[in-house]
């Protein structure tokens, strides 16, 4: 197949989809091999699209150049393309169905630990290692399917769910700042077993809709020596692990607990394990706290930068999953809604995103991938952004179908 140069520009669209006020770049063959004068015209009617079709099966169109002096609507810019950013779909499906069952077996580990732990007073360490560390190697290499399981996995058992979603988002911050494969695993590991001490407190206080009193918020506190205390009695822990179970409540200006420990005395692994705490229970349905936006979120912990968190960390953290992780569901600016599927590293306001609604909110009877980075006008400005985050469930749609 023809592949023109610079072909991640363009948008590569069936002739049938074609529209007045298109511009096409280049044809699926070489100019010469076409009987069109000029390389690059604008389609101005149906018959230009009737002669293009004598000729082409798809073409190349340049989202940038439109007629009319206005931008094209994104409802114009291709369907079921298979342009890159359509592959960009494609792998993360794939990258999906492979991360999915490796992240089920290790959430059914840990329920399963936690479980005997209640039952027998012990909780085997290396059972939950066993169970999470597959999960490195999917951050290492399917880092964005990662991000979207953990964003899709919010529903029952918040307890273990959120102790592998913090898990997961720790060991994509090991990995984001190249910690070796021991430390990875070490803080991966601790992440998991880092509220492992609640099981030991009231049912009642772990599932109140009510704020804690201050006599119930001390006795949450106690849930760090209650997990080390659980930890240390199955043998010789790694020190790492230790230190995520004891620190992950302190902060950097010294208002956490249990020692207030100030800036770089909390050991990093802590540090790290404390703001990937933060931001999953922050984004996850609770109790006695609404769910926030990945958005809103992200936003305060930059406000918190160096404050309760390491500045560094926090720009790391959004460096690896983005402004809005993939997964996300999302309006744009043309009022269709889309999901995210991956991210753009160096423009974290325009990631990739799959459109499964039209401006209408009626579902697309074609998806198409866009890339809100290349959309780009002639003068550099973007004619299609994000204008929200939308609640998981929004207009009834299943994220998760996506990947399926």
């Amino acid at each position: 197949m023809y592949v023109p140069p610079d072909a991640d520009k363009y948008l590569e669209v069936p002739v049938y989809q074609l529209k007045p006020g298109m511009y096409v770049a280049y044809l699926d063959r070489p100019w010469l091999e076409s009987p069109f004068m000029v390389q690059g015209f604008f389609v101005h009617t149906q018959q230009d699209i009737n002669e293009v079709a004598d000729v082409c099966t798809h073409v190349f169109v340049d989202p940038r150049r439109v007629t009319r002096g206005g931008h094209a609507p994104l409802q114009v810019l291709g369907g079921n393309t298979d342009n890159q950013t359509t592959d960009v779909t494609v792998a993360l499906r794939r990258d999906f169905l492979k991360a999915e069952a490796d992240y089920d077996i290790a959430t059914n580990g840990v329920k399963l630990a936690f479980a005997r732990l209640r039952e027998t007073g012990h909780i085997s360490v290396d059972a939950v290692a066993a169970a999470i560390n597959p999960l490195i190697d999917h951050v290492v290499h399917r880092k964005e399917a990662m991000v979207a399981l953990v964003r899709m996995k919010k529903k029952a058992d918040y307890l273990y769910n959120h102790s592998i979603a913090v898990a997961v988002l720790g060991a994509m911050i090991g990995h984001q700042l190249g910690m070796p494969t021991d430390d990875l695993e070490n803080l991966t590991l601790g992440c998991a077993l880092m509220d492992v001490g609640k099981v030991k407190l009231p049912d009642e206080m772990l599932n109140s809709t009510m704020a804690l009193t201050p006599t119930q918020s001390e006795a949450m506190r106690k849930h760090i020596q209650f997990g080390l205390g659980l930890v240390q009695r199955e043998g010789r822990i790694d020190p790492l692990v230790e230190a995520v179970i004891r620190d992950h409540h302190e902060r950097w200006d010294g208002s956490g607990y249990p020692g207030g420990k100030v800036g770089k005395e909390i050991p990093l692994v802590a540090q790290v394990a404390g703001l990937v705490d933060s931001y999953d229970a922050m984004t996850t349905q609770r109790p006695y706290a609404p769910t926030r936006s990945s958005f809103e979120t992200v936003q305060e912990l930059i406000d918190q930068k160096d404050i309760k968190f390491s500045g560094v960390l926090v720009e790391q953290f959004v460096q690896s999953i983005g402004l809005f992780p993939t997964g996300s569901l999302v309006q744009l600016s043309t009022g269709e809604v889309g999901i995210v599927v991956a991210q753009n590293p160096t423009r974290r306001l325009k990631p990739k995103i799959v459109v499964v609604l039209d401006a209408n909110k009626n579902r697309r009877t074609d998806f198409v991938t866009i890339d809100l980075h290349k959309y780009m006008r002639a003068d550099g400005t973007t004619p299609v952004w994000i204008t929200a985050e939308l609640p998981a469930g929004s207009f009834g749609i299943d994220r998760e179908a996506l990947y399926l």
